[in-house]
């Protein structure tokens, strides 16, 4: 009964989590308003190094698969 009550709970909160996650208002903003502030977060345009994964655009597709795919998209980024 103990087991069942737990799993119980972890799918109530679990299925929260992804409700709270989905209704985010950053979900919200347009791919191009976020392509356009990702390129305002982008250091000075200089050549793209693929061995800083630390810095913009590659740590903005670390945050979400949305802001993943809006990164490899913009092409103002690359």
């Amino acid at each position: 009964l103990a087991a069942s009550m737990t799993s119980e709970a972890d799918t109530v909160v679990s299925t929260t989590l992804n409700f709270l996650n989905d209704s985010s208002p950053v979900r919200r903003v347009p791919p191009e308003v976020l392509c356009e502030i990702f390129a305002r977060v982008r250091p000075v345009p200089r050549r793209i190094s693929f061995y800083e994964v630390e810095q913009p655009p590659w740590i903005l597709g670390h945050i979400c698969r949305l802001w993943r795919d809006t990164a490899l998209a913009c092409p103002r980024l690359w």
